[in-house]
């Protein structure tokens, strides 16, 4: 069931005091666009990434490399943490190991869901309680 803009205008506006620091972005409002050439890829030093199996398989996909080669791993194997998005993308001198030297994503296509929502981030909220709540595995 899809939540109409009315809708989630609303369910905002009874928790957004909670969320001082947070925006509702809705579908077709502006959104960000990254400009390699203005900044110092911030996001793809700062930041640790977490994957799930889809997003991992569409890298691979994407790559060509093996999950070991671009996930934080242990003695050949991607380290499994016990998350909905169980994987980290590993890392390289300090920063994403698919940012390449021209400051872009050298996986840009099959970049994973945190890289196309950044600097955005999604929270979830219970439409009946009004409070932060987990998402569906098919949110």
């Amino acid at each position: 069931m899809a939540i109409r803009t009315a809708e989630l205008e609303a369910l905002w506006a009874r928790v957004r005091e909670r969320y001082g620091s947070y925006l509702l972005v809705l579908p077709g409002e502006p959104s960000f666009i990254c400009q390699p050439h203005e900044c110092d890829a911030y996001c793809c030093r700062a930041f640790n990434v977490s994957v799930g199996t889809g997003e991992a398989e569409r890298l691979r996909e994407s790559s060509g490399l093996p999950a070991s080669r671009f996930l934080e791993s242990e003695d050949g194997e991607p380290i499994a943490l016990p998350l909905a998005k169980p994987f980290v993308l590993g890392r390289s001198e300090g920063h994403c190991v698919f940012l390449d030297a021209e400051l872009t994503c050298d996986q840009y296509e099959a970049r994973p869901d945190p890289c196309r929502s950044y600097p955005h981030q999604v929270v979830f909220v219970d439409a009946a309680s009004g409070r932060p709540a987990q998402p569906s595995p098919e949110a």
